[in-house]
């Protein structure tokens, strides 16, 4: 990463070593400057695939002749090509996606040819479809980028492994732990998230092409073969199904985003915490960190705590997806219309966020010292300790919990703050009368962080 430069442009970054990461300034800037596509636009690709499928099998059931099958095919890759070079601009007087891709094919093969192109289709079935296709794009697409994450993530669980850290319940020390352990938890969670997209794409591998208004066609059609031809398991059961219930694909991958996007945050809000001068475990790199308009000493976690806040609209996203395709009556209702927005802008925020979750990964520094200085302080060994004494007395867990509980006591009112005192802990064994046979060497080794760490088995 290059040096800055002395900047007049910018309201912050001169005290920076590094410049911003372009990628976190996208996402931080977001559609405050940063346009967002209209979600039909979106679906230009997917829709000339469609068609494509859909003049394939009009001609397989001698619907279009070959002539036309040849033209209209013609069409749509040139078409494509259009697409590709930013040539093919929606209409927005021609409603949608649909009506300007047949629209086009019409003028230049005449409403003969390409009037027939929609033969045994609805736009019902043809938005689920385009919808069916970009989703599983989607889904491969984010399964991917979290795929990466996570090599980024085991890696520093493994260069962490046996960087002594404190662990935590309710913002407090419990217990020792060590860095890499928390880091393979985030691995071990994103693993499921994989494995829930994974199912998803499974289970909503079919085509809804064919299913028509909602209740099928009395054209000679062939949706068996158009869900062959779109890269689909198998066709639709019940075209009834199919269309009263769109928009619960988009529900079901934006609860599984969320899933995934709760994950990050929990993982964003700790290297929050960590990276603050009050704990100063680690240290995020300048170029995934941001300044501030008025503080010239500021580096700020603002990506981390967009992720959180992603996370957060996210859920409303589920939320709102699952009301919109509730108690509508059977058949197409364009309440449903709202549901390819919804997911749409949802996909196109979350999708840097594993990009960027990587990148501050590879990049943080790590203090270790500081780390295992705060795994030797604030009675966090006292389980360990009491648990040994368990190993090697045989006393029952109740009484040695008293026993260390008056430990602690008789520690701090002896000027102890970290570790329990021998000295108290005999004071605490007259007090209670519980009474257990423990060398002094062996009580305060027992209470130190690497031994305690080491005692623990985790591989991975």
């Amino acid at each position: 990463m290059k040096k800055t430069k002395t900047s007049h442009d910018k309201l912050w970054g001169n005290a920076f070593t590094e410049s911003p990461e372009k990628l976190m300034m996208e996402f931080t800037s977001s559609h405050d400057v940063y346009p967002i596509n209209p979600a039909d636009s979106v679906l230009i690709p997917y829709d000339i695939k469609q068609n494509i499928a859909q003049v394939k099998m009009l001609y397989k059931q001698k619907i279009l002749n070959k002539k036309e099958h040849n033209n209209l095919l013609e069409g749509l890759n040139q078409l494509y090509g259009l697409w590709e070079k930013g040539e093919f601009v929606l209409d927005p007087m021609l409603e949608d996606v649909h009506t300007n891709i047949e629209n086009w094919l019409s003028k230049k093969y005449g409403i003969d040819v390409g009037g027939k192109i929609h033969t045994g289709r609805s736009r019902n079935d043809q938005v689920v479809t385009d919808m069916y296709l970009y989703l599983h794009d989607q889904i491969q697409y984010t399964i991917k980028s979290i795929q990466l994450l996570n090599k980024s993530l085991y890696k520093s669980a493994k260069k962490y492994q046996d960087t002594i850290c404190p662990g935590y319940t309710h913002h407090q020390h419990a217990v020792v732990t060590s860095l890499g352990l928390i880091l393979h938890s985030f691995n071990i969670s994103f693993k499921r998230d994989i494995k829930g997209l994974q199912d998803l794409a499974q289970k909503y591998n079919y085509s809804p092409l064919g299913s028509g208004v909602g209740y099928g066609t009395l054209i000679n059609i062939d949706p068996t073969f158009s869900a062959k031809e779109l890269g689909f398991e198998r066709k639709f059961k019940n075209p009834i199904d199919v269309i009263s219930n769109r928009g619960e694909f988009e529900a079901a991958l934006a609860f599984q985003i969320c899933q995934f996007l709760n994950h990050a945050s929990s993982l964003a809000q700790t290297f929050i915490l960590f990276s603050t001068t009050e704990f100063g475990f680690l240290k995020l790199a300048d170029h995934y960190s941001t300044g501030s308009s008025a503080m010239p000493q500021k580096k700020n976690p603002d990506a981390l705590e967009l992720i959180k806040s992603t996370a957060s609209v996210a859920n409303s996203n589920v939320s709102a997806l699952m009301q919109i395709t509730k108690g509508n009556l059977i058949g197409y209702n364009r309440d449903t219309q709202e549901t390819k927005h919804i997911v749409y802008h949802l996909l196109s925020k979350v999708e840097l966020i594993p990009k960027i979750l990587s990148g501050i990964i590879e990049t943080i520094t790590v203090f270790p010292k500081v780390l295992e200085n705060q795994a030797n302080k604030g009675f966090i060994n006292s389980l360990g300790l009491m648990e040994m004494i368990i190993n090697e007395t045989g006393l029952p867990m109740r009484k040695a919990k008293i026993l260390i509980e008056l430990s602690i006591k008789k520690s701090v009112e002896n000027g102890f703050s970290d570790k329990v005192d021998f000295i108290s802990f005999k004071e605490a064994q007259q007090l209670s009368g519980i009474i257990c046979d423990i060398s002094e060497e062996s009580f305060y080794v027992w209470q130190d962080a690497n031994f305690q760490f080491n005692q623990l088995d985790f591989n991975y």
